[in-house]
């Protein structure tokens, strides 16, 4: 992967982790103070916004809970595959915003589930199946695209932050290869 791409990719990353989540105390604890951020739970139930970062480290201690609004479920996972399994090799389907980062995320938190239940590791595998199949249907769709004359911006809005980067690189790959052709 070249360098740019690379750079752009954990631009991203970093980009996910600094936005606004919501996220559901699992139980009420003290006020705190993290990186100047404070942080409150009166009660158990209660939703607040917060870095994703900090809700990360959060949900990793216990304390809260991703709201459903900002959580991939492999049911959700189930749904994404369907609808872009069905469609055809130029039409591509708009994923939730930061798709691959909760991707990353539901496969990590099902993969640590996982040491303590088997029917999560079962899940774990059938969501790295579902995933390997959305990436490859993207890949096919995405590699048509950028091969096939100028796409309108109705079509590549559909493709994720991720996507359009691999896109402009081949698109800039086949049209100079196909330059270079027939060129002297």
């Amino acid at each position: 992967m070249s360098g740019e791409v690379a750079k752009t990719l954990k631009s991203i990353a970093l980009e996910y982790d600094n936005i606004d989540v919501k996220v559901v105390a699992k139980e009420a604890c003290p006020e705190m103070d993290i990186a100047g951020t404070r942080v409150c739970f009166a009660e158990p139930g209660r939703e607040i916004d917060l870095k994703n970062w900090i809700a990360k480290e959060l949900a990793t201690s216990g304390l809260v809970k991703f709201s459903e609004d900002d959580y991939l479920t492999p049911v959700g996972l189930y749904k994404i595959h369907w609808r872009e399994t069905i469609q055809g090799g130029m039409q591509i389907s708009q994923l939730p915003e930061y798709f691959y980062p909760k991707l990353r995320r539901m496969l990590s938190e099902l993969k640590e589930q996982g040491r303590d239940d088997i029917a999560k590791v079962q899940e774990h595998q059938r969501a790295i199946h579902l995933s390997q199949d959305i990436i490859t249907c993207r890949l096919k769709k995405i590699i048509n695209l950028a091969s096939a004359p100028a796409q309108t911006n109705n079509i590549l809005g559909n493709l994720t932050k991720e996507e359009q980067v691999l896109y402009k690189v081949f698109k800039n790959v086949i049209d100079e290869w196909r330059t270079n052709l027939v060129s002297p």
